[in-house]
């Protein structure tokens, strides 16, 4: 087991909580060259947040502006999160959220929110949109529940958090 994936098996082996597990990384494998998951979560949730409620399709160019990123680079991402199931990726036409990938971009925004609010009400970041959005892919939503409930006193009790949506436009 490698230095990294240690406290992760701390975790996964909770003897007060035996039923939880793990969530699956977004992205199972990618070349080591390729990216990192939380890149790979990034993606999923800056699809989501310019999709809206309705779920239309967002171009490429309009994720790669978001994050700052060339074209290429975000068609190169599009594609292999449609290779695991996570988005349907058409060329030209728009990049959607598949069930999976919306399942996986909720929890997401979920984090998101939690943490920006946190970042906000309690650290007084002076960026806490920024912080919170390069962390939300590395907080699993045992942790994003807990933090909500035992330190910022949201109610969880519909699964969501909606402490100020974060729109992009």
């Amino acid at each position: 087991m490698s230095p990294a994936s240690e406290p992760f098996a701390a975790i996964s082996h909770n003897v007060y909580d035996t039923n939880h597990t793990l969530p699956l990384p977004v992205v199972d494998h990618l070349p080591p060259d390729g990216g990192s998951m939380s890149d790979a979560a990034q993606y999923l949730l800056v699809v989501y947040q310019l999709a809206g409620p309705s779920g239309e399709p967002v171009a490429s160019g309009r994720v790669a502006d978001e994050l700052g990123r060339s074209p290429s680079t975000a068609t190169e991402m599009l594609q292999r999160l449609a290779d695991q199931g996570l988005v349907d990726y058409e060329p030209y036409k728009g990049t959607q959220l598949t069930d999976a990938g919306r399942e996986r971009a909720v929890e997401l925004q979920d984090s998101y929110l939690v943490l920006r609010r946190f970042f906000d009400d309690v650290l007084d970041l002076d960026d806490p949109d920024a912080e919170a959005f390069e962390l939300a892919g590395s907080v699993s939503p045992l942790v994003t529940d807990r933090l909500a409930t035992t330190v910022l006193g949201i109610d969880s009790s519909d699964g969501r958090y909606r402490p100020g949506e974060r729109t992009l436009e």
